[in-house]
């Protein structure tokens, strides 16, 4: 997955911890859902900072490890956003006109 090539690029301390499915339905590890409500995977936390999305991740990766990456800097209240502009960008969100945020338009790119 590009967020682990991330961090293993980055020489990023990091855990690993896998997610076990039964269908579509998160079984494993408990709490998982706090992280990323709909269940999908990749999520990330750094400190209080949770983040989905893979493209959100690697920007935010490439955020905190300036030496390994050269992408532009951003304020991290930004990445939250990413998570739904990505998420917009799903196929499958924009046919099936399911909301991807707060502020997006139905089945729309904010």
């Amino acid at each position: 997955m590009a967020p682990q090539a991330c961090l293993e690029e980055a020489g990023a301390d990091y855990e690993m911890v896998q997610v076990r499915r039964e269908g579509y339905t998160v079984v494993e590890p408990e709490g998982y859902l706090a992280l990323q409500p709909e269940g999908r995977i990749p999520a990330l936390r750094d400190g209080d900072l949770v983040l989905h999305e893979s493209a959100a991740i690697c920007m935010y990766i490439a955020d905190r490890f300036p030496e390994s990456f050269r992408l532009r800097l951003l304020a991290a209240e930004q990445y939250t956003g990413f998570r739904f502009r990505y998420a917009s960008m799903d196929g499958v969100a924009q046919l099936s006109g399911r909301r991807c945020g707060t502020d997006a338009p139905v089945g729309g790119v904010l």
